[in-house]
This record gives C-alpha cells, structure tokens and sequence, in this order.
C-alpha cells in the first residue's frame, strides 16, 4: 500500500516534510515548499501567475515624427495610438486595465539641438481601455511658460 511504500522508502519521516505521500501513494507538496531554484527556466507563464502582481500590463513607445503618430513594433497590450494634438496622444489597451488606478510612468524622448529639451510628460487622464499623455516644453522665450510640445516619442509603462 502507499503508506508502506512511503515507510519503505523515506522510514518514519514520510510525514511532516516538504511532502507527504498519502496511503494512496498521492504526493502532496507543502506549502511554500517550491523555491525559485527548484523552478525550471520559462516554466511560468503570466497566465500562471495571479492578477495584480504588479507585473507590466502595458508597455509601448510612441513615435511622433511630424504629424503621424504611431506604436512601434515591440509594445504590450496596445491596439492602437491617437494623435489628439500637439503633445496630446491617447493609448488604447487591448485587454482592459481592472480600474482606472493603475501606475503610469512615462517619459519623454527628443532632441532637437536646443537647450528646450527638458519638458514635463504627464499622465492627463486614465480609463480601463485608455491612457491620455501630454507632454509639454519650456516656451521659445524661456520663461516660465510651458507650451504643448509634439516629442520625438515618448515611452510608458503601466502596472495595474
């Protein structure tokens, strides 16, 4: 039986351990029993793992060369990029976010050669199925003022 072959092979401690074999030769692991090392390379997919991890459920840089604004080819769940106006774009997700309190950072790309190119890149609005980003530069006559700015690209990530 399972019980006597778990005596035979592992004596009195078939108990009590990392894991236990049942009198029905059932192997039962404990909890917490599996570390890191134990896991094989590309053995856990996203799909295995529990939502809200703090995973990145959304990447993309955003070209903006003059009018045409589009995704480049390595992003995450982004179906598509919307040019509103200068430095104002919308991200679409494809797969929704689970709220609209998700963590965004972004970050600006450009320059043009002038001492203008450290500017703010926000965060204006979020949605489940949207992002909205601005991005804004010093004016030309380097005062306080900002002015709408159209980047070279901007990158973002999400956390949901």
């Amino acid at each position: 039986s399972g019980s006597q072959l778990a005596t035979y092979v592992f004596g009195e401690a078939a108990t009590g351990g990392d894991a236990e074999i049942a009198s029905t030769g059932a192997v039962t692991i404990a909890n917490d029993a599996v570390e890191t090392a134990m896991i094989g390379d590309n053995q856990v997919t996203v799909a295995k793992l529990p939502a809200n991890t703090g995973l990145c459920n959304c990447s993309a840089t955003i070209n903006n060369a003059g009018a045409t604004v589009s995704a480049s080819s390595n992003n995450t769940n982004v179906s598509g990029v919307t040019d509103n106006n200068t430095g104002d774009i919308n991200v679409a997700f494809t797969s929704n976010m689970s709220g609209t309190d998700y963590a965004s950072v972004v970050s600006a790309i450009d320059n043009d050669g002038t001492n203008r190119n450290l500017g703010e890149t926000i965060v204006d609005s979020r949605a489940t199925n949207t992002v909205q980003i601005k991005t804004f530069r010093p004016s030309a006559s380097e005062n306080s003022a900002r002015a709408a700015f159209d980047n070279d690209a901007v990158a973002l990530a999400i956390f949901d």
